[in-house]
């Protein structure tokens, strides 16, 4: 099981973005400000898990 330490939101449920080494907000390629956010290395954690485990769903 994994747990999540940064949702992308605060404590008053508002986006939290994420900054580059200096202090700037980091955009996607289509200028969107990123989310700071764990959940896709979680993600990709269970993924390499399952297929590990050889689950019948993967």
């Amino acid at each position: 099981m994994a747990a999540s330490k940064k949702s992308g939101k605060n404590s008053s449920g508002e986006y939290v973005y994420l900054k580059d080494k200096n202090g700037n907000f980091v955009k996607d390629n289509e200028g969107n400000l990123v989310i700071n956010h764990d959940l896709d290395e979680i993600a990709e954690a269970f993924i390499k898990f399952a297929k590990e485990q050889k689950f019948s769903f993967i």
